[in-house]
């Protein structure tokens, strides 16, 4: 085989070294960037857990001291759908590591939402003791329920954040290896050329 030959069989693996570095390092890029929008998501989603872990505590002292213990109307959302939480978790599609912190929250919700009801017809019927009652036994409960349900889940998103932030971290170490591979590749090519020509020259 000729050095003209030999050369451009050299030129031709290089190439193609460089093809799959930078076909790795695209996709690379890809998986770096899809991690970093989720890790920016995160936060919000545990804002809103936040807001909505407060919603409920607000809303059963509503039901308590307003409804029962001041004879207000109740005049917050007795529908687990309609309240922010409601609104939230049925537009809400989790990451499928969150699945089952957030299908905890789905229930224990409904039977909250559900107490309102009870306690509001025993209040008109005058029955306030039976409206206390349902309040400790059924609604409190559930109240407690929800949150840790809540909390369980923004444990879980915290850690879905440790973990994805190493993710993107490891991914940009290794784009940048990549880059210096190319570059340490494409020089020494180009020096392996000019020894070539210069020692002996192509036939």
């Amino acid at each position: 085989m000729t050095i003209t030959k030999k050369l451009y069989l050299g030129i031709f693996a290089v190439s193609a070294v460089i093809v799959g570095l930078a076909a790795f390092f695209v996709l690379s890029f890809e998986r770096g960037h899809d991690k970093l929008e989720a890790v920016k998501e995160y936060p919000e989603i545990q804002a809103i857990l936040g807001s909505r872990t407060i919603d409920h505590y607000k809303w059963a002292e509503a039901l308590a001291v307003g409804t029962i213990m001041l004879g207000k109307e109740f005049n917050k959302a007795t529908d687990p759908t309609q309240c922010e939480l409601g609104k939230w978790y049925y537009s809400f599609k989790p990451p499928e590591e969150l699945k089952e912190e957030y299908k905890k929250i789905e229930e224990p919700h409904k039977r909250l939402h559900a107490t309102a009801p009870k306690i509001i017809a025993a209040m008109k019927e005058g029955k306030v003791d039976l409206a206390k009652r349902i309040y400790h036994e059924e609604t409190a409960p559930a109240l407690t329920d929800v949150q840790e349900a809540l909390t369980e889940m923004r444990v879980g998103v915290k850690k879905l954040i440790g973990r994805d932030i190493g993710a993107v971290h490891r991914m940009q170490n290794n784009m940048q290896n990549i880059a210096i591979a190319v570059y340490v590749i494409v020089i020494a090519g180009l020096l392996f050329s000019a020894i070539l020509f210069l020692v002996r020259p192509f036939k």
